[in-house]
């Protein structure tokens, strides 16, 4: 981002007469490859603009967690964190590796660990990519990262970043994608090792910013963007933010109506809405409009979905 597109991000977030606070999320790409840009919006956001910041999050590899990215962190401290582990260190490190091949699952590992001693009162969430190539690995990096790490309790948090068959075209291109059968017997056999595993519905804030109204993803010339699958793709461009217009309100209008799980005659007989936050409103609107074939229903398992039902009942009666 340059400095004009800064003021001019300072400028869109004050004009907005309407807003009383803000969250934020830094992602990429690799966001702390611009760490001096981070470091400066978050100056200017906390000088220049009155509204209350409710969350700061970043979305990072972790490689570049360093000391110089802590010491920002430590003037604008951030929520949570979310770091990505492709498996076991050697599985790991054959997907993503610097220069000469050199592997980054220890570099992480050892900047989470700093972070986490920085910051006594912060967390930090690792996802553990796995598919049904990989998927046994889990276990084994959740152990590996509980005996490094597990001294800092529940500010760390793990969790398996499940690569879902959720769409039937895409299964040709990856076999080892998960169907919701292969993900049901992943959670039972981790609950039977002792991973603590949630099958009931939890309270969370979450929602999804392509519905949310005032929520955009900002792209590095101001772009404003409804969902982050669609950054870089000119026509899902909604606006600008150096202009108050919406400039394309057919898409802007079509996440509020067809991605709206609100409007699904389905979703309304559920029990579990809106705990679930009704799946991902961009596979709606594919789903609608070209032709796809998304399992929107995030609930993995119908069997827990039965189950809810069943408790939700008695809460009622």
């Amino acid at each position: 981002m340059s400095r004009q597109v800064v003021d001019n991000l300072i400028a869109f977030m004050n004009r907005n007469e309407f807003a009383k606070t803000y969250s934020v999320c830094w992602y990429g790409g690799e966001p702390l490859l611009r760490l001096d840009i981070i470091r400066d919006i978050l100056e200017r956001l906390q000088k220049d603009v009155q509204l209350k910041c409710t969350y700061h999050h970043i979305i990072t590899n972790g490689v570049l967690l360093n000391q110089e990215a802590i010491d920002v962190f430590r003037d604008y401290p951030l929520n949570n964190i979310q770091v990505t582990f492709d498996g076991l260190p050697q599985t790991h490190d054959q997907k993503r590796f610097l220069p000469h091949r050199k592997g980054t699952f220890e570099v992480i590992l050892n900047n989470v660990r700093a972070y986490l001693e920085a910051f006594p009162d912060r967390h930090v969430t690792a996802r553990i990519n796995i598919d049904n190539q990989n998927k046994e690995e889990f276990y084994q990096v959740y152990s590996l990262l509980q005996r490094e790490l597990g001294d800092y309790g529940k500010r760390l948090y793990i969790y398996p970043g499940i690569l879902k068959d959720e769409n039937p075209e895409y299964s040709i291109c990856n076999h080892h994608l998960m169907s919701n059968r292969d993900i049901k017997e992943l959670y039972l056999g981790l609950s039977k090792r002792g991973v603590p595993m949630c099958y009931y519905p939890t309270r969370w804030e979450k929602g999804c910013t392509a519905n949310n109204v005032g929520g955009y993803i900002i792209a590095p010339e101001g772009e404003l963007y409804k969902c982050w699958l669609e950054v870089g793709e000119k026509k899902c461009v909604v606006g600008n933010i150096s202009d108050s217009r919406i400039t394309n309100n057919r898409l802007f209008l079509k996440y509020f109506s067809a991605g709206d799980c609100f409007n699904d005659s389905k979703c309304l007989t559920c029990a579990l809405l809106p705990i679930c936050s009704g799946g991902c409103p961009n596979n709606r609107l594919q789903n609608a409009f070209l032709g796809k074939h998304f399992e929107i229903c995030p609930v993995q398992h119908l069997e827990t979905m039965q189950a809810c039902r069943i408790i939700c009942g008695y809460i009622t009666n």
